[in-house]
């Protein structure tokens, strides 16, 4: 699509598109998957592959997580309409403060939605509608939930949304971390060090759903309540 361009110590990105790639492909690429590698490798951050809204009543931010097609951009986008704001799509940015405190930091982000999810939203799915009102800005993050779909032959399961042990939260979030290569034994460790932070600071939550948008309610009425509960 693009190739992306950073100068060591340089703040500023190029990107040469390939021939006939629409620009707004390559805007969508750089939001979606050069910027959370960017912000690790010179600001410090740490990204993970995850959704997010902000809880406007309590100042603070919860992520879902999950592996491609799991459900994180459907759920963040359907909490929109539960008094929530979209904080995030695929690329959640943090910073761990040694004081087991968790800071999310906001990235401008395209709302990306599968062609079902939008249908089922009436929402668009190109992918285009960019969102900086949160860029830069921190708040606390307050939990994470790991979504976990449930195959159609299990269709009649209940939602459970339960909290997982640390040992457990480490082994699940770690894959979906973003990770600049090359990078230095120093900054690996650095990262591990942020993750441990995290799991150890604020619950992480399993999110179990039978797959399909008939039980789309009955999992975001979980999560509600889930993360109303938070401190």
């Amino acid at each position: 699509m693009a190739t992306f361009h950073l100068s060591a110590g340089s703040g500023v990105l190029s990107a040469n598109p390939e021939e006939s790639i629409d620009a707004n492909a390559v805007l969508d690429a750089y939001y979606g998957a050069v910027l959370p590698l960017v912000v690790q490798a010179t600001q410090g951050l740490e990204v993970i592959h995850a959704s997010a809204v902000l809880v406007p009543s309590q100042g603070i931010v919860a992520g879902f997580c999950g592996i491609s097609e799991s459900g994180k951009s459907t759920v963040a986008y359907g909490l929109t309409a539960r008094r929530y704001e979209q904080w995030s799509d695929d690329a959640l940015a943090f910073r761990a403060d040694r004081v087991q405190v968790i800071t999310a930091v906001g990235l401008p982000f395209t709302i990306k939605l599968r062609e079902s999810s939008a249908a089922h939203f009436g929402a668009s799915s190109e992918g285009i509608d960019v969102r900086d009102e949160f860029e830069w800005k921190t708040a606390r993050l307050g939990a994470v939930f790991l979504i976990e779909p449930i195959d159609s032959e299990h269709s009649g399961e209940a939602v459970v949304v339960e909290r997982m042990n640390s040992a457990d939260s480490l082994h699940a979030l770690l894959p979906n971390a973003y990770r600049f290569h090359p990078q230095t034994d120093e900054r690996r460790r650095e990262t591990m060090r942020s993750y441990l932070e995290l799991v150890g600071s604020i619950p992480v939550f399993a999110a179990r759903y039978p797959r399909g948008f008939e039980r789309l309610p009955e999992l975001l009425d979980a999560l509600d309540e889930r993360i109303l509960a938070l401190s």
